[in-house]
C-alpha cells in the first residue's frame, strides 16, 4: 500500500464509524511509517500519545510513559489541567491523601488503574501510538507488551496504532507475534511505498528523490537523505576543485 492510502485511514481512526479497535502499520524501516502517522495525526495532537518500545526497561513501561504525556508532557502543564484544576479530584476513589502529581506515580496503586480513571475523563477517543515493536531489549518481555497493548484495547475509549517492521522481529518473539497477532491487532496496513507528498528540508531534493528511485531499489528514506547529502558535498567539492584548478582525482582530500 501506499503510505498516503494508510495515512487517509489513519485520519478518521477516532471517527465512531472506524470499527478497528488496534491496527498495525507495517512495512520495512525508513519507509516513513512512523513520520506518516504523525503526520495523519497532526489534528489530533490533544488525544494523541506517543510510546516507543526502543529503549524502555519493561513492558510494565509503557503505562507508565502514557501517564506522563497526559499528567505533565503538554504545553498547558499536561492535558487534565484542562479538564480540571484539582487534580487530586481525579483520583479521590484511590486516596485521600494524594496532594500531588508526585505521590500519585509513588502510590501503590497501579498505573494501568491511574491510566483507566483518566482515560475515562476523555470526550471521544484516545490514541495510543506504540512504535518500534521489534526493538525492545531483550530484557523486555515481548508476550507482556502484547498483553498490556491487549489491555488498553479494552478501555473503550482507547484506538490503538501499532508500528514495526514485522520482518525484523527477533526469532525467539516471532512464535508468539504470530500466536497473539489475531487477538491483538484487528487490521494490518502494509506500506510498500512511499508517501508522494514528503516535505524535504532542502530545495530541490525532491527531484534528486524522484530521480535516485527511478535507477535506484530503495526503500529507506533515511538512505536518500543520505545520499542526497553526499551529492551536495561532492558538488562542493567538484566546485572548490575548479576554483583550484586541481584534479578531479584530488576530490576525495577536499571531500575530508
Amino acid at each position: 500500500m501506499n503510505a498516503d492510502y494508510v495515512e487517509n485511514i489513519i485520519r478518521n481512526i477516532d471517527e465512531k464509524s472506524y470499527t478497528y479497535k488496534c491496527i498495525l502499520v507495517d512495512g520495512t524501516w525508513g519507509i516513513g511509517k512512523s513520520y506518516m502517522v504523525r503526520k495523519a495525526l497532526e489534528d489530533k495532537k490533544d488525544k494523541a500519545f506517543y510510546v516507543s518500545l526502543f529503549g524502555l526497561e519493561s513492558a510494565q513501561q509503557i503505562y507508565h510513559d502514557i501517564l506522563y504525556q497526559l499528567l505533565l508532557h503538554t504545553e498547558n502543564g499536561g492535558k487534565l489541567v484542562e479538564w480540571c484544576k484539582d487534580i487530586t479530584k481525579i483520583f479521590g476513589n484511590f486516596n485521600e491523601k494524594i496532594k500531588n502529581i508526585n505521590t500519585i506515580l509513588e502510590s501503590h496503586f497501579s498505573e494501568r488503574d491511574l491510566l483507566k480513571t483518566i482515560i475515562q475523563k476523555f470526550e471521544g477517543h484516545c490514541i495510543i501510538v506504540v512504535d518500534d515493536l521489534e526493538r525492545h531489549k531483550k530484557g523486555v518481555n515481548f508476550e507482556e507488551a502484547l498483553g498490556i497493548i491487549e489491555n488498553l484495547k479494552q478501555f473503550e475509549q482507547v484506538k490503538i496504532i501499532l508500528i514495526a517492521h514485522s520482518g525484523e522481529i527477533r526469532s525467539e518473539d516471532k512464535d508468539i507475534y504470530d500466536k497473539f497477532k489475531e487477538k491483538v491487532i484487528d487490521r494490518i496496513f502494509e506500506v510498500t511505498e512511499h508517501s508522494n507528498s514528503i516535505k524535504w528540508d532542502r530545495t530541490g531534493e525532491q527531484e534528486f528523490i524522484a530521480n535516485f528511485l527511478s535507477q535506484h531499489n530503495v526503500k529507506n528514506l533515511r538512505t536518500l537523505q543520505k545520499a542526497r547529502c553526499f551529492l551536495m558535498m561532492w558538488n562542493g567539492a567538484a566546485w572548490r576543485l575548479r576554483t583550484r584548478n586541481l584534479s578531479m582525482k584530488y576530490g576525495r582530500y577536499v571531500l575530508r
